[in-house]
């Protein structure tokens, strides 16, 4: 079976795919880790269009949510994973072909790419949720209560105009992942208020509940 778990940052997409790995024995990768291998195959002339978000990085000082607006970063975003998913998407079907259980976890697994598996024979040995906090005064509240050494964004928690930038990206993607995912009938789940039953909940989502069984992989 293949889990795939997406939605914004900062709503729990690794911790997630790091406890299912470690509690179910399951293999698992980010979309990031493929991403920057993509980035290497990409013409450095093509990069700004195909790969917008490799130029969306901070001034050195504050980091690119600070500098560029949700919306531009979002649809950055989106255009990193239109390039990428062809790969992304041959990975999966090679991982079903081979029956190999794995989380794959990452933003670029947006709605619209993962419905185009629908209706395929590869549908049935996938599962996928997306997660989301949409309200800012819970992201912010929920930022200064669980930042740590390795949090990637908490260099700007310290700054309000930091914070406040953070929450409004974090808002504007989720809002982007849950309608996307509605639209298309795909699992979501919000965050922002009791977080540890809440990833309790998408692993019951993904079929990862405690106490339950995988489905193992059948072949296409």
């Amino acid at each position: 079976m293949i889990y795939l778990i997406s939605g914004a940052p900062r709503c729990g997409k690794t911790i997630l795919a790091k406890r299912l790995a470690s509690s179910h024995k399951l293999s698992w990768i980010t979309t990031d880790a493929l991403y920057w291998a993509f980035l290497r195959f990409i013409p450095e002339t093509e990069r700004a269009l195909r790969l917008p978000g490799s130029r969306m990085g901070g001034d050195g000082k504050r980091y690119g949510f600070e500098v560029h607006p949700p919306e531009q970063l979002l649809a950055a975003e989106v255009a990193d994973a239109d390039t990428i998913w062809p790969g992304v998407k041959a990975l999966i079907k090679h991982l079903i072909d081979c029956r190999q259980d794995y989380v794959i976890e990452g933003v670029h697994l947006l709605p619209r790419l993962v419905s185009e598996l629908r209706g395929t024979p590869y549908w049935r040995s996938i599962r996928v949720v997306y997660l989301v906090k949409m309200d800012e005064n819970l992201i912010r509240r929920g930022f200064l209560l669980n930042s740590g050494e390795y949090d990637w964004m908490c260099g700007a928690f310290s700054r309000p105009e930091g914070l406040a930038a953070a929450a409004r990206m974090v808002s504007v993607k989720s809002r982007y992942f849950e309608k996307e995912a509605k639209r298309r009938r795909l699992s979501v789940v919000n965050t922002e208020r009791g977080f540890a039953a809440k990833l309790r909940e998408a692993a019951r989502t993904l079929g990862l509940g405690r106490g339950g069984r995988r489905k193992f992989l059948t072949p296409p």
